[in-house]
């Protein structure tokens, strides 16, 4: 599954990440959603990752958003636990 394939197929933004978060395999998800090596070791880079998912989640009219902002954070505590 590639990023750019699913880009336009969701109607925000926000309906993407939470479909990434709560339906995707852990390989797809972290591909998708940009996740790289340096955020396991880089707590300000792991944080600005997140918060930008937290801010479309938070912005976007989504019903699933409440679900999925409990797995970016599930997910962004185990990036960054040591």
């Amino acid at each position: 599954m590639k990023k750019e394939n699913i880009d336009g197929f969701f109607k925000s933004e926000a309906d993407k990440y939470a479909f990434i978060l709560l339906h995707t395999d852990a390989r797809n998800r972290m591909e998708l959603l940009g996740v790289t090596e340096d955020m396991y070791y880089n707590k300000s880079s792991a944080t600005r990752w997140r918060n930008n998912i937290k801010r479309a989640l938070e912005n976007g009219d989504c019903d699933h958003a409440a679900e999925a902002m409990e797995k970016l954070n599930e997910f962004y505590k185990n990036m960054i636990e040591d």
